[in-house]
């Protein structure tokens, strides 16, 4: 009976299966820690794809791996198409699957070395691991445990611990969260099929009364023309509250005086996620890796003369700005203005540091939400009259997720987008 499974595709995929709450929101949950997302992708029959071992040849097959919504816990299935008998003398091929999460951060440097001029290259990395357990679904010591004829499908469900970090995908970094099943194979090389779900740790920005205050920042610069002795340029910034989610506007003032000679050829905004990333070998070091979110140009200033420039800037999909619970990770939203002033003259800037949750500030006079509230049912809403969000692929499109667990037989999606929480404001 093995002849028959070696000489067919083994080839198999994990995927999460769909709530019964549907699309949910984090609302529908009430005050919980975190949620978990689906991805969804389609692995294409390629019709070219031919891996040759031990003599046979193994044609990729075509899979279409679902992942939804659920809250704490990891369900699925795992399915293994178009099975006989995987069983050698007796004993079953075992199948089980690897729950992982974890951040980590990795990169180069490199240094010339006096002694003898020649460049060297570090690699820094730092890793912290929240979970990573395995439970099997087929065992190997129960001879009676033979699979049929035809697809056969093990559903799984698997209690992600709580306060995880929410899942970020970066140049230097990431935190990731994969289910990975594994069929483990003694008589040939093993086959593993890798999932990617997204983690959300809720934010809820009215838990944070601070954010709710206005911000205003102002930069002042004296220009000298010629003989000419005039006031300084002033730009003043303002935005009414510093707490944001994805989809929502920022409304932006910036009031401009120019009492000089110099015109100042534009001012505009740009929202800035940096990110912070940590090594713990060979020793504690440093990364930094900052990426436009929105950008805002409001226009230019004549000379001698005064403007009040005001716009809006939409959020993208992005991941919340606090990372709780991650050490190596760090994640800060700035809102840059600058004013570019003409000619040999530096330019002006200030900075607006900004937070972006995954539950809007809600604002209803006096009224502010108590940390200190109960906890509400799982199936009521935290507040009723806030339109449940969609959950967008990341603005920043998708990324590698080979790493280093990974060989030629881990089948699935080598791309990955996050999808947040995103509201129509």
């Amino acid at each position: 009976m093995h002849q028959h499974l070696m000489s067919r595709p083994a080839r198999f995929s994990a995927y999460l299966a769909k709530s019964t709450r549907g699309h949910g929101c984090p609302l529908s949950d009430g005050l919980c820690n975190h949620h978990l997302i689906s991805d969804v992708y389609t692995e294409r029959d390629d019709q070219s794809a031919t891996n040759k071992h031990d003599g046979l040849h193994e044609k990729n097959s075509s899979n279409v791996l679902l992942v939804v919504v659920s809250t704490f816990n990891c369900r699925g299935a795992a399915l293994l198409p178009e099975s006989t008998s995987r069983r050698v003398g007796g004993t079953c091929a075992p199948l089980y699957l690897t729950f992982k999460g974890e951040a980590y951060a990795s990169w180069h440097e490199t240094e010339t070395r006096h002694h003898n001029n020649e460049r060297h290259s570090t690699q820094y990395t730092g890793q912290e691991l929240y979970f990573n357990n395995t439970i099997y679904l087929v065992t190997s010591n129960i001879k009676e445990n033979v699979l049929p004829v035809g697809d056969v499908t093990y559903p799984f469900s698997y209690a992600l611990p709580v306060k995880l970090p929410s899942s970020f995908e970066g140049s230097y970094g990431y935190i990731r969260y994969t289910v990975r099943a594994t069929l483990d194979r003694p008589w040939k090389f093993n086959q593993d099929a890798k999932s990617v779900f997204t983690v959300i740790s809720h934010t809820d920005l009215n838990l944070l009364p601070q954010l709710r205050n206005p911000l205003t920042q102002t930069k002042t610069k004296s220009v000298c023309c010629l003989c000419c002795n005039t006031g300084p340029m002033t730009m003043v910034a303002r935005i009414p509250f510093t707490g944001f989610v994805s989809g929502q506007d920022i409304p932006l003032t910036i009031d401009m005086e120019n009492p000089t000679r110099i015109n100042i050829n534009n001012v505009n905004c740009v929202m800035m996620q940096v990110a912070t990333f940590q090594s713990q070998q060979p020793y504690a070091s440093f990364r930094y890796e900052r990426r436009p979110v929105a950008k805002l140009d409001l226009g230019p200033v004549e000379r001698n003369s005064s403007k009040l420039l005001d716009g809006t800037m939409k959020i993208p999909p992005s991941p919340p700005s606090l990372l709780p619970n991650c050490n190596i990770i760090k994640l800060q939203y700035i809102i840059e203005v600058k004013a570019t002033v003409a000619g040999p003259h530096k330019n002006m800037y200030v900075n607006l540091p900004i937070t972006v949750g995954t539950v809007p500030l809600i604002f209803q006079g006096n009224w502010e939400p108590s940390s200190s509230a109960p906890l509400l049912e799982p199936t009521a809403p935290a507040y009723p009259e806030l339109p449940p969000p969609s959950y967008d692929e990341c603005y920043f499109g998708s990324s590698n997720i080979k790493d280093r667990g990974d060989t030629q037989y881990t089948f699935g999606s080598t791309q990955y987008v996050p999808r947040y929480p995103t509201y129509n404001m």
